[in-house]
């Protein structure tokens, strides 16, 4: 699990639903995680989600609690893929 110091004070912890692995975005203000969304009476799905969090407890929140927000499956494959671009383009410089 990455070890991003908002991570570990709660400003990108888990929700009651979405349990980040790890934080494949931050800019200080938003952030994009994979990791396991949890339905009831449901095995675990991977999912990527986000949220603002430049100000405490950010957006989306729920009575004051942080929460973070399910991307649609194919907008998690373009942000996988420009992340796989990415990493080769600087494996190739």
């Amino acid at each position: 699990m990455n070890t991003d110091n908002r991570l570990a004070k709660g400003y990108l912890g888990p929700t009651s639903r979405f349990k980040p692995e790890s934080i494949v975005y931050n800019d200080g203000e938003f952030a994009i995680a994979e990791g396991q969304w949890y339905e009831p009476g449901c095995e675990p799905t991977p999912a990527t989600s986000c949220r603002w969090h430049a100000t405490h407890p950010g957006y989306p929140q729920s009575r004051g609690y942080p929460q973070w927000m399910c991307l649609p499956d194919e907008v998690a494959k373009m942000l996988r893929l420009g992340n796989l671009a990415k990493k080769m383009i600087r494996a190739a410089a």
